[in-house]
């Protein structure tokens, strides 16, 4: 099924996939809970994104999300932007272990700048390939 297709319903025709045995590797879209980031599932990095927005604002409610297979090309890129994140901005969202820039180093503008200039990536035609609760 691909991204544009997918609706809340068709959780019941994707597989779920255990939480744990998806690890989050960053949060790049945040309001309230994570929207959109990295994840690994089988050794394979894959986006994910809330599926239940309307849910947003519950309390006390895991909210689903798909996982999304990226080609190798869109990985490079979202691996890209993360790392200039980290590196320009923070590492806060970022599971993956890295060590915090040093203050000096933090501009925030060598990030934002380039990041609101960015052709918004597109993933409707991309395959989900599952959905987990968070």
């Amino acid at each position: 099924m691909r991204l544009e297709a997918a609706t809340s319903s068709d959780t019941n025709n994707v597989r779920e996939i255990s939480r744990t045995d998806v690890r989050l590797l960053w949060v790049s879209d945040f309001y309230d809970v994570p929207l959109q980031g990295m994840a690994e599932v089988q050794g394979n990095r894959c986006l994910f994104e809330i599926i239940d927005r309307d849910a947003l604002g519950t309390e006390n409610e895991l909210h689903r999300y798909w996982l999304i297979a990226l080609s190798p090309e869109q990985l490079r890129e979202e691996e890209s932007w993360h790392d200039l994140f980290c590196l320009k901005v923070g590492t806060h969202f970022d599971y993956t272990g890295r060590t915090a820039p040093p203050v000096e180093q933090i501009c925030l503008d060598e990030f934002y700048g380039p990041y609101r200039l960015r052709t918004q990536p597109d993933y409707n035609g991309n395959e989900v390939i599952g959905w987990f609760r968070l």
